[in-house]
């Protein structure tokens, strides 16, 4: 395991960290900052599979393991899209529960700010 905190000199993203448990591979690239144009060598972590290899295959790897993770979500969005009464079932449910919890909310906030309901 590793940790490693690294200071940029811009002012929309201050920090960059990595916590890498694992096999992985250290890239390291040359680097010009955008601000006073130095050179810096920047090192950055990639599975060992990836080493080597280009963007593309990282990213397409990364999709196959989204659209899987997601399979699951979707599967029951479709199930729950194809019954539009259940669905309007399961949706007037979740209203009224939200609605008990948000009148003891306000009930509250109305106590606790002195006013008249």
């Amino acid at each position: 395991t590793r940790l490693d905190v690294w200071k940029m000199d811009l002012p929309h993203s201050p920090y960059l960290f990595f916590i890498g448990i694992g096999d992985y591979a250290v890239v390291k690239q040359e680097a010009v900052t955008t601000s006073n144009k130095k050179k810096l060598e920047l090192s950055y972590y990639i599975e060992k599979e990836f080493e080597n290899k280009g963007y593309g295959d990282f990213k397409g790897a990364v999709a196959e393991i989204v659209v899987e993770y997601l399979r699951p979500i979707r599967a029951k969005a479709v199930e729950l899209l194809e019954d539009e009464t259940a669905l309007v079932k399961i949706l007037h449910e979740g209203a009224e529960k939200a609605r008990v919890v948000a009148e003891k909310t306000l009930a509250l906030t109305y106590k606790n700010l002195g006013l008249v309901q």
